[in-house]
């Protein structure tokens, strides 16, 4: 209540204020003020709260729009500076330009919504540094255990080194307990890959049964999402191969070994096994396609059909592009086909005429 009373009061007394400077006749130096102060909402609210009587509401009415694009490329301005800073994660500058550009514009949504993203940005990262220096922690005392212990055990001075590993076993514990809580809040979070691994560093540095217990469920967590999501494949599978497959054979018939294949990598993304068998089918019926393929053009070549030939050995070319037979093949009816031409365009005689 008392929170509410002060806003009551505060907004009175800004309403307060535009009222009295719209009841003065010679607004034109209060509104320079302002626009040079870069207040600029200020100077809209006081114009539009002018009584269409007031000497100067023409004058200072025909301004609206010049000093909304002025706002406006304060507004882009701001964002920009603020920007900046952003390909190095100065989170603290960036949020600096926006607190003052708000000083500026105190209501500006794309001024405030920024700011909050920058603050945002700011804490996460904080919360980043600190659990990379708990984690930087852990790993050194862990390394330093051997070195601690041969002090112990070695130390002519046997009370001041027990001393200096009591110290560091209390630190070790501490610290196992700063990394349960962070493996904790990123167990909260979802986090699951740090979350252990910040749980495993914790019973390394030291003995501690609450990182193990989470531990342990976190395991368990992991193994009833891999069920269910095994489940989950297992009913994708039960919909989908059926109407994939039949695709699949439906582009052989149609001699579209490339939608097959597409088909097939498909299948295989949800049913490896159903791949692995369909991609047998597919190498069989594409080879004997090939041989087909091969065989015709043959036939066609020797009786005489030499762009027929040439047409089919094409084919086979591109479902297999390294075959060197065929190539060879293509290209000595390429070959005629160029000489004909020639023999063609030149009229040479009929003895001349090159032979297949």
């Amino acid at each position: 209540m008392k929170r509410l009373t002060v806003l009551t009061y505060i907004l009175l007394l800004l309403s307060g204020c535009t009222t009295f400077y719209t009841q003065q006749s010679n607004l034109t130096p209060q509104i320079d003020d302002w626009l040079d102060q870069q207040r600029y909402d200020r100077a809209l609210e006081t114009i539009n709260a002018l009584p269409a009587d007031h000497p100067q509401y023409e004058q200072l009415i025909e301004q609206v729009p010049a000093i909304k694009a002025r706002r406006q490329q304060f507004i882009a301005q701001v964002l920009k500076d603020a920007q900046s800073y952003e390909a190095v994660q100065d989170w603290v500058g960036a949020e600096a330009i926006l607190d003052e550009g708000l000083t500026r514009l105190p209501d500006a949504p794309e001024l405030l919504a920024q700011a909050e993203f920058y603050r945002q940005n700011r804490a996460l990262r904080r919360e980043r540094d600190q659990a990379a220096i708990t984690l930087a922690k852990a790993r050194y005392i862990n390394l330093a255990r051997p070195f601690q212990e041969s002090k112990l055990y070695n130390s002519d001075d046997r009370l001041r080194a027990r001393q200096e590993y009591n110290r560091f076993i209390n630190e070790a514990q501490q610290v196992s307990r700063e990394l349960y809580a962070l493996g904790q809040k990123y167990y909260r979070a979802d986090q699951l890959t740090q979350a252990r691994e910040a749980l495993t560093l914790s019973i390394e540095t030291a003995p501690n049964e609450l990182s193990e217990q989470l531990l342990t469920e976190i395991a368990s967590l992991e193994k009833d999402r891999e069920i269910t999501n095994t489940a989950r494949q297992r009913r994708t599978a039960d919909e989908q191969i059926p109407e994939l497959t039949a695709s699949f054979y439906d582009q052989l018939n149609d001699d579209d070994y490339a939608g097959a294949e597409r088909q097939l990598r498909e299948i295989s993304t949800i049913e490896p096994s159903a791949a692995d068998k369909l991609r047998v089918i597919l190498s069989d019926m594409k080879q004997a396609r090939i041989e087909e393929l091969t065989r015709n053009g043959e036939n066609l070549y020797n009786s005489g059909y030499i762009e027929q030939a040439a047409d089919r050995w094409r084919t086979a070319l591109e479902l297999d592009p390294n075959n060197q037979d065929i190539l060879s093949k293509l290209e000595r009816a390429e070959t005629f086909l160029e000489n004909l031409e020639r023999w063609q365009s030149s009229d040479g005689p009929e003895s001349e005429k090159p032979q297949p």
